[in-house]
């Protein structure tokens, strides 16, 4: 049975002009960090909040992969200096002789 208070606040509720979101069974853990999130980057606007997730869900907005992009440019420097040691040239194989020419050894 419904009290007459649950009534009255679901009634305001939905006589509001804009939309809003009643989330209940959510786990402890994650209130707290949405509630947290919520504090510090969106001073407790949890709307936007909830935007800026979905947002980031959807691939919209790429926050937070700064650290991927340095990795990925790290990586890319190493692997182009691993192809220079690769392609340098190698010294020729052959025997200096003591009138200055080179005897050339066969591959």
């Amino acid at each position: 049975m419904i009290s007459e208070q649950s009534k009255e606040r679901m009634e305001k509720l939905t006589k509001r002009k804009y939309p809003f979101i009643l989330a209940s069974r959510v786990p402890e853990k994650t209130f707290i960090d949405f509630t947290k999130l919520s504090n510090e980057e969106f001073c407790g606007d949890n709307g936007m909040t909830i935007k800026h997730l979905l947002d980031n869900y959807l691939g919209i907005i790429y926050h937070g992969t700064e650290h991927l992009e340095i990795e990925l440019q790290r990586l890319n420097e190493e692997i182009e200096q691993i192809k220079k040691q690769i392609e340098k040239p190698s010294e020729p194989k052959g025997k200096k002789m003591m009138d200055g020419r080179i005897k050339w050894e066969r591959d």
